[in-house]
């Protein structure tokens, strides 16, 4: 623990020093530098939270610098102390995790839409009578005699690579055209609607499955403690997760690099979800910012 985001990368990939949370300005010799006496900053959760982090105890009894006043009264750290963004319905953020398409402040993405001009995409298909329908396949165009959508739409079982999972017994059934030689334009579409067609090689431009590979058996740390553990194309292990309302198991999820998970809505839509940004790294309808390394959609760039 006192070996986390304490300014030393002991992990060999450097992760105890990744994604670290908010650290306090005042330093403190943390219990496992006692011989060396270095002192660090700690996270301001472990401030006053009942557990002796410093060898003093300074952590739970010593006086620590606050800034802000009322609502925003909080323990000074390494980000800034300046103005922040009060939610309309209880508490605060930074400035810098504004308009970050989370939406961790009630009506902080509505603001966002309004005042920045934010692109809305469409990355959830609709949903009823047990399928998901795919873009032309909606309640309304699914009859439309189109060059798309010739032949009508058609039930489809949602398979890739990642799916052949012993024990599985709950699939995703999409409605999707059934011309032949229909394909769609990924590089504008987002979430879980990327994840099927990509994966379906319904793409133009040859677009990478997203999922691959199965879900590895340590992911989802601290998640579906009721997890099943199984075999993948009989030669990796994996889980399933049990559904308790149909009793069916399922793996339709997306496992994060540090060791998080996502379902495929999360996926490729623009907001790193992860943490980490590997749901939108290999994502081809983005284009990557230098310096912030920030997604923003195609139709903004030039």
């Amino acid at each position: 623990k006192h070996s986390f985001c304490d300014g030393v990368h002991d992990c060999s990939d450097g992760m105890d020093e990744h994604a670290c949370p908010e650290i306090t300005l005042k330093k403190c010799t943390r219990k496992l530098h006692k011989l060396t006496s270095r002192r660090t900053g700690l996270p301001i959760k472990w401030i006053q939270d009942g557990l002796h982090d410093c060898i003093d105890g300074e952590d739970e009894n010593g006086v620590w610098p606050t800034c802000g006043f009322g609502i925003t009264q909080r323990y000074a750290s390494t980000e800034s102390c300046s103005e922040v963004y009060i939610c309309q319905s209880h508490g605060f953020i930074q400035f810098n995790n504004l308009c970050d398409g989370i939406d961790s402040c009630g009506n902080e993405n509505e603001v966002c839409r309004k005042s920045r001009n934010f692109y809305s995409i469409y990355d959830t298909p609709e949903h009823s009578n047990g399928e998901w329908s795919l873009l032309y396949c909606l309640k309304g165009l699914e009859k439309l005699d189109t060059q798309f959508i010739k032949g009508g739409c058609a039930r489809t079982e949602f398979s890739h690579s990642g799916n052949q999972v012993f024990g599985k017994t709950s699939f995703i059934q999409l409605s999707m055209p059934q011309n032949p030689s229909w394909d769609a334009d990924c590089q504008h579409i987002y979430g879980a609607i990327y994840v099927y067609l990509s994966c379906m090689k319904l793409c133009r431009f040859s677009v990478p499955c997203i999922i691959s590979e199965p879900v590895p058996i340590d992911s989802c740390l601290h998640r579906f403690s009721d997890r099943v553990y199984s075999i993948a194309s009989n030669r990796q292990l994996t889980f399933l997760v049990h559904n308790e309302e149909d009793g069916t198991y399922h793996n339709d999820i997306f496992p994060c690099d540090n060791g998080a998970c996502v379902g495929y809505t999360k996926v490729c839509n623009l907001i790193d979800d992860c943490g980490d940004g590997t749901d939108e790294i290999n994502c081809t309808n983005h284009y990557r910012c230098h310096g912030n390394n920030d997604v923003i959609p195609l139709p903004k760039v030039c």
